[in-house]
């Protein structure tokens, strides 16, 4: 993972990256760490990295403005200041750090973490390697086991979800006896309707309603 940062406060470099070190060092991620004190010399390397943790206030320069500029990295906004939230969600960055929030800014670095993982791990499935963020479910038809992905499915002769279950992360969710679902890829549940996102609509079993709604009530607050 190649992360960069952007702030022309030095000292801060120093807090912003220590944190990243303390959180990373757990994970079982290879990744570096660029830091930019200028904007020209972050525009000579923008499209190189995975997210960028970018200030709102660059001297004269808007970091708003910057991010409209980033279109191949994710962005978190960093700043000491509240009232530029609103602006900055009108390019869509992932979070908004206030710096002097320590916390918060941990606990969303965590959650960048944690959706960087979904949309870089990888299952074998057929001898291919398939994105985990590009599978919507799996179901169970009599002996056979379907991947479903949004371009193409993929059956399994002889293959059970029980067996795939085993080497799934926990946002992929069982709602009954033939379907597991990515979380991820839900647009909206309502009791044991569950909507996907490409327009299928599938149903929970009642006993699992509950902990179905539990799971999407969580992906919604760590999506905001």
């Amino acid at each position: 993972m190649k992360i960069a940062l952007l702030d022309d406060n030095i000292d801060y470099h120093h807090i912003l990256n220590n944190m990243i070190n303390d959180v990373l060092k757990s994970e079982d991620l290879t990744y570096t760490i660029d830091c930019f004190s200028d904007t020209e010399s972050f525009m000579n390397k923008y499209d190189q990295y995975d997210v960028v943790f970018l200030d709102v206030e660059l001297g004269a320069e808007n970091g708003i403005n910057i991010a409209k500029k980033i279109t191949q990295s994710d962005i978190i906004f960093v700043s000491s200041h509240k009232n530029y939230v609103f602006h900055a969600f009108h390019v869509a960055p992932f979070s908004y750090i206030l710096k002097q929030d320590e916390t918060q800014a941990r606990s969303e670095i965590k959650r960048y973490i944690a959706y960087y993982k979904h949309m870089h791990q990888t299952i074998t499935i057929q001898n291919q390697d398939i994105l985990l963020s590009h599978i919507s479910y799996f179901s169970q038809y009599e002996h056979d086991r379907i991947t479903h992905l949004h371009s193409k499915e993929i059956i399994e002769k002889g293959k059970t979800l029980k067996e795939i279950s085993a080497l799934l992360p926990q946002y992929f969710i069982q709602i009954n006896r033939s379907e597991i679902i990515n979380m991820y890829h839900v647009e909206n549940v309502k009791k044991d309707i569950v909507l996907m996102d490409d327009g299928t609509q599938l149903y929970a079993s009642r006993r699992r309603e509950k902990f179905l709604m539990k799971a999407f009530i969580e992906m919604l607050e760590n999506k905001l």
